[in-house]
């Protein structure tokens, strides 16, 4: 229970405590590419945010720091003093909004496609604005449509086309734990009225800031602000991903996320100014961020 909100989690696996925040919109089915990977070795705990899923979904607009209580209740849950933190798009902004309030829970943090809020943001384009919070268009004819129509956005063109079969295993995922469009735009106002601009520098936890250059609902110039404000930060780039990265490139996702992990453990990781790109290999990796 986090105060008025029963939230929903799981732990699988041993190891190093390893928290997963989805964004807007997604409940934990998105982790679908992670949960059973990570989890052989890190200790995976997952949850739904307030508002989808099998969480509460109470009727008024939520806040990041609603969300961050969240997150808190979960980790106290199940007996975490301090946790490496992941957070793709929103989740990135809850753990970010954590981090500053909770900092003595935090081992380190994982930042994927996100952004610190505020004016100096970079918007999406106004298509993909239109694809989230605009009028259905006349030829969406049933719920499937709609969200093969709203997620063309979240992912690359090339992989939208190649992978209709995910494409469509996550859209019957999303459809059997419908979120109210109340509940929607409930979490959408926390983002709405997010702004950590001039308190992020202040995040001193090791930090890996992951985004794809690709990205049509959090573009990439938001990355660069974030590794610039950030100074205990390295960026990584994923060459020709959308905004969900960790479902186009999984397996290099979670291979990244494995030796981040395991260097702040041992104590071996390094911030880096210059920015890595990733393409289809992982080679030198760990000694890029020792």
């Amino acid at each position: 229970m986090s105060r008025d909100a029963r939230i929903y989690y799981e732990v699988r696996g041993e190891g190093p405590p390893l928290v997963l925040i989805e964004g807007l919109g997604y409940a934990m089915w998105m982790w679908i590419m992670q949960i059973n990977d990570l989890s052989r070795d890190i200790k995976l705990i997952t949850y739904d945010n307030r508002g989808v899923g099998k969480s509460d979904k109470p009727s008024y607009p939520y806040t990041m720091d609603l969300f961050a209580e969240d997150l808190k209740a979960v980790i106290d849950a199940v007996n975490v003093e301090k946790c490496h933190i992941l957070g793709v798009s929103m989740g990135g902004m809850i753990a970010m909004q954590f981090a500053l309030k909770y900092p003595n829970r935090v081992k380190s943090l994982i930042l994927v496609a996100t952004h610190h809020g505020g004016k100096e943001i970079i918007p999406p384009p106004l298509e993909t604005l239109q694809a989230m919070f605009g009028p259905i268009p006349p030829n969406i004819k049933d719920e499937r449509d709609l969200y093969r129509y709203k997620m063309k956005y979240a992912f690359s063109k090339k992989w939208y086309e190649e992978n209709q079969d995910l494409l469509n295993q996550l859209i019957e995922l999303r459809i059997s734990e419908p979120q109210p469009p109340e509940a929607y735009m409930n979490q959408a106002s926390a983002v709405f009225n997010f702004d950590l601009s001039r308190e992020v520098s202040k995040i001193h936890s090791p930090t890996l800031i992951i985004h794809g250059d690709e990205d049509m609902v959090v573009p990439i110039g938001n990355a660069y602000m974030l590794h610039e404000k950030i100074l205990n930060s390295t960026l990584i780039i994923f060459r020709g991903a959308g905004h969900l990265l960790h479902i186009e490139k999984a397996n290099i996702f979670n291979d990244v996320v494995r030796i981040f992990t395991k260097l702040v453990e041992q104590g071996r990781y390094k911030p880096r100014k210059e920015i890595i790109i990733l393409d289809h290999e992982i080679t030198n990796i760990e000694r890029l961020l020792s």
